[in-house]
């Protein structure tokens, strides 16, 4: 048995956010699994999926994701993938399974070329990202000490490290391996990994929203998982439009 966990904690996600999630983890895994949501309200969660209160903490927006390494929060010590709730399944996932380690947080590695450095500068952040945490496996009980060193300086860490990814590059790169870009997962908005720009731009395409905007996605049909996350340069409304006409593409 193994365990898939979301996190959904505040108001930007909904529990149909979940429910599709757990839909699509139920097409595409072929092992015996439990789905664990991590959040502050269930309501409207369907019955199959394992609903976890978090604690009253000192975070806020994406950092509630570091609760996940908090073991307890964790009855079982197994295998464990954590997604992102702008993910989508496109294939089978069972196989990310055998790449869990016990000493090593397995993520997704994004790299750190110049146009990264410089939009990084550029937007006055000290600290570069050079992980996406969308994806991450590990052992249920075995990341603790990521959580416990976090959590003890919570607030400080939090105004040092803008989001957790800057975090783990930071603090833990030397607990990571990472998963394969293009294989495993891949970013529909941007092309993550250095030297792979034209090959993400031969397969890319715009989207239309109702508002009249075009959005140019990348869509690679091969991979694992699609993560959706557009960062701050479209609304909410726009992101959530595109992810649902992606859904759409694969699962009708």
């Amino acid at each position: 048995m193994v365990n898939i966990v979301c996190v959904k904690v505040g108001t930007k996600y909904k529990a149909n956010d979940v429910n599709r999630l757990y839909r699509m983890i139920d097409l595409n895994m072929s092992i015996p699994y439990n789905f664990y949501c991590f959040t502050d309200d269930e309501e409207g969660l369907l019955l199959p999926i394992k609903k976890k209160r978090v604690y009253d903490l000192p975070l806020h927006s994406y950092w509630w994701k570091m609760t996940v390494f908090d073991k307890t929060m964790w009855d079982n010590n197994e295998p464990t993938l954590y997604l992102d709730l702008d993910v989508i399944i496109q294939n089978d996932i069972t196989y990310l399974f055998e790449y869990v380690n016990r000493e090593l947080l397995r993520i997704g590695y994004i790299g750190t070329d110049d146009e990264i450095r410089e939009m990084e500068h550029k937007q006055g952040l000290k600290h570069i990202a050079e992980v996406n945490s969308s994806i991450m496996l590990y052992h249920a009980q075995d990341m603790h000490f990521i959580y416990e060193r976090f959590i003890k300086e919570a607030s400080v860490n939090i105004e040092e490290y803008f989001g957790m990814c800057r975090y783990l590059t930071a603090r833990h790169g030397y607990n990571m391996t990472h998963f394969v870009y293009w294989d495993d997962w891949y970013s529909a908005y941007k092309p993550y990994v250095s030297g792979d720009k034209a090959r993400w731009n031969s397969g890319s395409q715009t989207i239309q929203t109702s508002d009249g905007h075009g959005f140019y996605i990348h869509l690679h049909e091969d991979s694992a998982i699609c993560i959706m996350n557009a960062g701050s340069e479209m609304s909410k409304e726009a992101e959530q439009e595109v992810m649902d006409k992606v859904f759409s593409f694969y699962y009708g």
